[in-house]
C-alpha cells in the first residue's frame, strides 16, 4: 500500500527543526504506546499481591518501616484525625507530620489499610476542611479497596470535591470503582463531567464506551473532546469505530487506538493507521499512523511502495512532506536494500533534511550508507559535514581513518572535536591493522592525529610501533604526539621504557611530554617506591642534560630515597642541575623539603638559589601544623620588596590570629600597603568568624586607609558576612565515626564513649565548614550515606571575661555539647575568662545528617568579645 504524502498548505516554507520531529516521535510512537500502571495492574486483578507489589504498599520498599498494632494505629488515627479538622495548607507539623509517619508504618499490611480505610470513610461524612478531607483522600488513592467506592463515588458528583473524589477513586482496582465513573457521568455536566471522563480515560474502563459514544458529539466541545481522548486511551475495535464516526478531530485518539488495538488485532490496528496516513491530518499524526504501519509490518515483508514513498517525501519541495519523509527513516526496518535506497536520496535533499537524514542513517548503523555519508563531508553545509563526521564514528570503516584524521587537521574547531571523536569510536574488522600501518607510514597531513586517536582508543597492542616513533621519528610534532599516547598505551611493567626516552631524549624538547607520560603510568603503580625505583636507577649515569627532568619526576612519588638523590643533587656542580633541584625541592609535595629549603634560603651565595628556595619554602607552610611560624621565618629571610611581597601573599591563605598579626606590621609600610591589605582581608573572610569583633575592627581600619575601592568593597564584604551570623561555629576538630554493630542510632548516642571525659582518647582531625548556610551536612561534606552513627566534634572559644552565655544547636536526629567538660543543661551555660573547650555529639538514625550549633548571650544578642579557634 502506497502512502499519499499531501501537498502542505500550512507549513510549506518552514524548515522543521530535528528537534520537533524528535519530540513528535516521542509523542506518537513512545509515549502514547506506553503502558500505564493502571494498565497492568488491570491485566493482574485477580493477583492482588502482585498489585501491592506494584504500588509498593505491600513489600519490599516499607519492609524496614517501624510497625505498630491495630489498636495503637486506631488510637493514633482517631486522635491525629480529630486534631487535623481544622488543617490548612502550609502546616506541616504536629498532627499533620505524624499522620503521614503513622500511614507508612500501615503500608504493606492489609489488615491495617482496612482498619485505616474504614476510619477515613466516616472522616470524610464530617465536617473536616477541605484541606483535611484531601489529605484523607491522598491516603484513600494508596490504600482504598471496595469499601470506599461509595463515599468517593458520592464526592464524584459533588463540584467541590469531585476532583478530590477523582484522585482518590481513580487508582481503586475495585469492580465498583468502573461502576461509579459511569454512573456520574450522567449527573455531572461542565468540566466536572469532563474531569470524570478523563478519569475514565485513565482507567482504560471499557465498560463506559457505551456511555461516552453518546458524548463524542455532545454540544460542551470540553466534554465531547474528553470523550474522544477517552474512547482513544480505551483503545478497542468498538472505540475505534465509534471514534470514526465522531465530528471533532479524533486523529490523535485513534493513533492511541491502533497502539493498543495492534497488539491482539493487527489488521484493524492497520486499517486505522492506513486510514490516518492517507488523510488531511497534520504531518506529526502522519507521521506517527506510517511508524505504526511498520511496526506491523516484520523485517523482509515487501515495503518497496512505503520506501519509495519516503525516498520521494525526502526530496519533496514541500516541507510538510519532508518533515515526514525525515521522522519516519528512522522507523523504516534495518534492511541493506532500503538504507542504500534512502542514502542514494541524500545529495537531492536541502541541506538541513541531510543534516537530518544523515544523522537517521547513523542511527540505522548500516555501513550500506557509508559512501553517501563520507560524500557529505565535503558538504559546503557546516552542519551536514558535521553530521557526516559523527555518523561515520557509527557506520564507518578502515577507509574513514584518512578521512577522518585530514578533517581533524584541516577542519574549523568544532569539526576537529566531532572527527577525533569519531576517530576514538570507529568499530568493525580491519581497524585496528590500518590504525597500526598508518601511525607508521600514513599521509603526514593526518598521520598526527592518527597517533593520537591510537592512544586514546588504548590500541595497546600498538605499543612497540609507538615506542620506535617516540625515539627515532624526525619531526617532532609527530614525535611528541607518539610520547604523549604512549602514557595511554603503556602498561606498569613498561616504565622502564618511558623511563629511558626521559634519559636519552631525542630531543631536550621532549622532556614535557615525556614527563606527562611517565606521570600518567605513575597513576598505574600504586607502590611509590616501586614509582621511584627506575628514576633513581637511571639518575646516577644519567647525562646532565636529561637530569633536570629526571629530577622533576622524582617529587611525584616523592619517596624517602627520591628525597636523598634530590636533595644531593642539590650541591651539583652543574648550574643547570642543582637549579632544577632546587624547584623539585621546592614542589616536593610533603613537608619533607621544609628544612633544607630554608637551609638554602638563609645560606646559599647563589641569589637565584635563595629565591627559588624562599618560595618553595613559603609554600610549604601550607603543609605545616603551625604555618604562622613558617611565614614568621620567611619574613625574616625576605631581603627584596618582591620577596616581601610573596610572603604576604602566602600569608593570606592562613586563617588564624596570629597570621593576621604578621599582617599588621606590614600594613603601615607605604611599599606593602596593598599586599598586606588583601592578606588581611582574605585572611579575615575565613577567621572573621571567630573574632568578629577584632576582625570588624581591621576591616573599618583598612577602609580608612586604603584610596582603593576595590580594597574597600572587598573589607565590606567581610563585614556583611560576619553580619550575616550570630555565634555560628564553622571551624571544628572532628573525629571518626563511633557505629557499634547491631546498635541502633539512638543506642549510640546514648552511648557514653571515653572521649566524653578526656578529648585525647579520639582522633581528630580539621573540618572547615562551608559558611555560606547555617546547615552543615555532615554526610555530604565529611562521611558519605552513613546510619545509627554519632560523631563528636570539639574547638575553643576564648572569652575576655567571665560570662553567661546560650547554645544554639539543632540537628538531624540527635545533638548535644559539653562546655570544658560539663555537658549543657537546658541551652545555658557559662564561659570563664580565657580558653574554653567547647564539644558537640551528633547523632545520625537514617536519612539525611545534618547540624546547626552557635552561642550567644542569654537575650540571643551577640557575644562581641569571643574568639574561636582550633588551638
Amino acid at each position: 500500500m502506497h502512502i499519499i504524502f499531501r501537498k502542505g498548505f500550512i507549513v510549506r516554507n518552514i524548515k522543521v527543526t530535528l528537534a520537533g520531529i524528535v519530540a513528535a516521535a516521542l509523542m506518537f510512537n513512545g509515549v502514547v504506546s506506553a503502558e500505564s500502571w493502571v494498565d497492568k495492574a488491570k491485566k493482574e486483578k485477580p493477583n492482588a499481591e502482585r498489585f501491592f507489589k506494584e504500588t509498593n504498599l505491600n513489600s519490599g520498599f516499607h519492609k524496614d518501616r517501624p510497625r505498630i498494632n491495630s489498636d495503637e494505629l486506631g488510637r493514633r488515627l482517631d486522635r491525629m484525625l480529630g486534631g487535623m479538622k481544622g488543617y490548612k495548607y502550609g502546616d506541616e507539623s504536629g498532627d499533620v507530620a505524624n499522620f503521614r509517619t503513622t500511614m507508612e508504618s500501615a503500608y504493606g499490611n492489609r489488615d491495617l489499610q482496612r482498619l485505616a480505610e474504614k476510619r477515613f470513610i466516616a472522616y470524610l461524612q464530617t465536617d473536616a476542611s477541605y484541606q483535611a478531607k484531601q489529605m484523607v483522600c491522598r491516603e484513600l488513592r494508596k490504600i482504598g479497596s471496595g469499601e470506599c467506592v461509595a463515599v468517593l463515588g458520592k464526592m464524584l458528583v459533588d463540584p467541590e470535591f469531585s476532583d478530590m473524589g477523582r484522585y482518590a477513586l481513580e487508582c481503586n482496582m475495585s469492580a465498583g470503582a468502573d461502576e461509579a465513573f459511569v454512573a456520574a457521568v450522567d449527573k455531572t455536566n461542565g468540566q466536572v463531567k469532563a474531569g470524570i471522563i478523563n478519569s475514565i480515560g485513565v482507567r482504560r474502563s471499557a465498560a463506559a464506551t457505551d456511555t461516552l459514544a453518546k458524548l463524542v458529539n455532545a454540544g460542551d466541545s470540553m466534554v465531547a473532546e474528553a470523550a474522544i481522548a477517552a474512547l482513544g486511551q480505551i483503545g478497542t475495535v468498538r472505540s475505534a469505530e465509534i471514534l470514526q464516526k465522531a465530528k471533532g478531530d479524533v486523529s490523535r485518539a485513534l493513533i492511541r487506538c491502533a497502539n493498543r488495538i495492534s497488539e491482539s488485532d493487527k489488521e484493524a490496528a492497520g486499517k486505522i493507521y492506513a486510514g490516518l496516513s492517507d488523510s488531511r491530518a497534520n504531518w506529526r499524526i502522519r507521521v506517527a499512523a506510517v511508524k505504526g504501519m511498520l511496526e506491523l509490518k516484520p523485517t523482509g515483508t515487501k515495503l518497496d511502495g512505503i520506501v519509495d514513498d519516503v525516498a520521494d517525501a525526502l526530496t519533496s519541495s514541500d516541507a510538510e512532506n519532508r518533515a515526514i519523509g525525515v521522522a519516519v527513516v528512522g522507523a523504516l526496518p534495518g534492511d541493506s536494500c532500503i538504507t542504500r535506497k534512502i542514502a542514494g536520496v541524500v545529495n537531492k535533499c536541502e541541506p538541513y533534511v541531510q543534516e537530518q537524514l544523515i544523522y537517521s542513517l547513523g542511527e540505522r548503523g548500516d555501513s550500506a550508507a557509508l559512501d553517501a555519508v563520507s560524500a557529505a563531508a565535503d558538504s559546503k553545509d557546516t552542519f551536514v559535514r558535521q553530521a557526516s563526521l559523527e555518523t561515520l564514528g557509527r557506520i564507518g570503516n578502515a577507509s574513514s581513518i584518512v578521512l577522518l584524521a585530514n578533517k581533524n587537521a584541516k577542519g574549523s574547531k568544532e569539526e576537529k572535536e566531532i572527527a577525533l571523536t569519531s576517530l576514538r569510536r570507529l568499530k568493525g574488522e580491519g581497524i585496528e591493522n590500518a590504525f597500526s600501518e598508518l601511525i607508521k607510514s600514513g599521509p603526514e597531513g593526518s598521520r598526527r592525529d592518527v597517533i593520537y586517536a591510537v592512544g586514546q582508543r588504548r590500541m595497546y597492542q600498538a605499543f612497540d610501533d609507538m615506542y620506535q616513533i617516540a625515539k627515532n621519528e624526525d619531526n617532532a610534532r609527530i614525535r611528541r604526539e607518539a610520547i604523549l599516547s604512549l602514557g595511554y598505551l603503556s602498561k606498569a611493567d613498561q616504565i622502564d621504557k618511558l623511563v629511558g626516552l626521559a634519559t636519552y631524549p631525542k630531543e631536550v624538547g621532549d622532556g614535557s611530554a615525556i614527563e606527562k607520560s611517565v606521570v600518567m603510568v605513575f597513576e598505574l603503580i600504586k607502590d611509590k617506591n616501586a614509582q621511584a625505583k627506575p628514576v633513581i636507577a637511571t639518575f646516577k649515569d644519567a647525562p646532565d642534560e636529561a637530569k633536570p627532568l629526571l629530577l622533576k619526576l622524582l617529587n611525584k612519588p616523592a619517596t624517602r630515597e627520591a628525597f636523598d638523590v634530590v636533595s644531593s643533587a642539590v650541591k651539583s656542580s652543574n648550574p643547570k642541575v642543582s637549579d632544577a633541584a632546587i624547584r623539585s625541592l621546592g614542589d616536593w609535595p610533603n613537608y619533607d623539603a621544609a628544612d633544607v629549603l630554608y637551609s638554602i634560603a638563609s645560606g646559599s651565595s647563589s641569589q637565584l638559589h635563595s629565591v627559588l628556595a624562599l618560595r618553595g619554602y613559603v609554600r610549604m607552610a601550607q603543609m605545616a601544623d603551625d604555618p604562622v611560624i613558617i611565614y614568621s621565618k620567611a619574613m625574616k629571610l625576605a631581603k627584596r620588596p618582591q620577596e616581601v611581597t610573596m610572603v604576604l601573599s602566602g600569608l593570606g591563605s592562613a586563617d588564624s590570629f596570629e597570621a593576621i598579626e604578621v599582617v599588621k606590621k606590614y600594613m603601615q609600610d607605604e611599599r606593602f600597603k596593598p599586599e598586606a591589605f588583601n592578606a588581611a582581608i582574605n585572611i579575615s573572610s575565613r577567621y572573621c568568624w571567630h573574632d568578629y569583633s577584632g576582625t570588624k575592627s581591621l576591616m573599618e581600619s583598612i577602609m580608612a586607609q586604603t584610596p582603593s575601592k576595590s580594597i574597600r568593597d572587598k573589607a565590606g564584604k567581610v563585614i556583611d558576612q560576619m553580619n550575616r551570623f550570630n555565634g555560628n561555629i564553622f571551624k571544628w576538630y572532628i573525629s571518626e565515626l563511633y557505629k557499634i554493630d547491631g546498635k541502633n542510632g539512638d543506642s549510640v548516642f546514648k552511648m557514653t564513649f571515653d572521649v566524653e571525659n578526656d578529648i585525647t582518647k579520639a582522633k581528630w582531625s580539621k573540618f572547615d565548614c562551608p559558611t555560606d548556610k547555617e546547615d552543615i551536612d555532615l554526610e555530604e561534606l565529611r562521611f558519605g550515606d552513613v546510619n545509627n552513627c554519632s560523631v563528636y566534634l570539639y574547638n575553643y572559644i576564648y572569652s575576655s571575661i567571665e560570662q553567661e552565655a546560650k547554645t544554639h544547636m539543632g540537628a538531624d536526629d540527635r545533638i548535644k555539647a559539653w562546655i570544658n567538660g560539663v555537658e549543657i543543661e537546658n541551652d545555658r551555660f557559662k564561659f570563664r575568662k580565657g580558653k574554653n573547650t567547647f564539644m558537640i555529639k551528633v547523632g545520625d538514625l537514617d536519612g539525611g545528617w545534618r547540624f546547626r550549633c552557635r552561642v550567644t548571650k542569654p537575650d540571643d544578642s551577640r557575644i562581641e568579645n569571643l574568639r574561636f579557634a582550633l588551638r
